[in-house]
């Protein structure tokens, strides 16, 4: 498999072309697939040739330090078992051992790398279990998980903070699932999780979709992140601060698409 990110398979027949259908509803992910190249958003919708689209271990090794990351953010690796360290070696070794059942699946025939060898494996292995070993559960919790719901909750809504929580907005109808939505110091922002190793400056699709985010949230909270951030897999975060556009999730979400 290619390290170079989920890349299209050679195309078999060059005269398949994409059977046309109506988009009832959009994520932030495909809309910046629209935007960028809207072939691929369309080949990657027809049924007959999604499947060209295959991960790769650079991809593999992204929802490994995800998952990793939400786990902690979950509360796993409680200190009560003395041993948060281990904990969260263990549970890499699980999620790369999935990660390499689903390469072996997607690529039959083909031989998956130790994973060892992918590219970047050892920085974002060293660099994540550093920053989440830092970040001990239950003082985790005391800093930044809010006690109970922010002022003007919509509705019935879980306390925050939300991990991978999906909201939709009918109105637009968009749709989304931002990694982590929580509120520290009277602050409520939106978390996208970049966890490979080349995560720079923030780029406009990754703007777009934590903007289209807070969208969202607005929409079921009546209230506009103040913040949106990339967080990387050192824990160090990029972003900015969002502009009040008033208790509108059809019109927030709208303005951000």
């Amino acid at each position: 498999p290619s390290s170079c990110g989920a890349q299209v398979s050679v195309l078999r027949d060059v005269d398949v072309r994409p059977d046309p259908s109506e988009v009832d509803n959009i994520s932030p992910s495909a809309l910046n697939r629209l935007f960028e190249c809207p072939k691929k958003l369309a080949y990657g919708r027809d049924a007959r040739t999604k499947g060209w689209q295959r991960p790769t271990t650079r991809t593999a090794l992204g929802m490994v330090a995800h998952g990793l990351t939400e786990a902690v953010a979950r509360g796993g690796g409680s200190v009560n078992d003395g041993d948060h360290a281990g904990w969260l070696q263990a549970t890499w070794d699980d999620l790369i051992a999935k990660q390499v059942v689903q390469l072996q699946k997607a690529w039959p025939g083909r031989q998956v790398p130790p994973a060892h060898s992918w590219p970047g494996y050892a920085v974002t292995k060293v660099r994540l279990i550093r920053s989440l070993a830092r970040r001990v559960p239950g003082q985790a919790a005391q800093a930044e998980r809010p006690l109970g719901q922010p002022a003007g909750m919509a509705g019935a809504q879980p306390p925050l903070p939300w991990i991978e929580r999906r909201l939709e907005d009918a109105t637009s109808r968009l749709f989304g699932t931002p990694d982590r939505v929580e509120e520290v110091n009277g602050r409520l922002r939106v978390i996208d999780l970049k966890s490979g190793v080349c995560q720079g400056d923030v780029t406009d699709s990754q703007l777009r979709q934590l903007l289209i985010d807070a969208g969202l949230v607005q929409g079921h909270l009546c209230r506009l992140p103040e913040d949106v951030v990339v967080l990387d897999n050192q824990g160090k975060g990029e972003g900015g601060v969002v502009a009040a556009v008033g208790c509108d999730a059809g019109a927030g979400v709208r303005g951000a698409a």
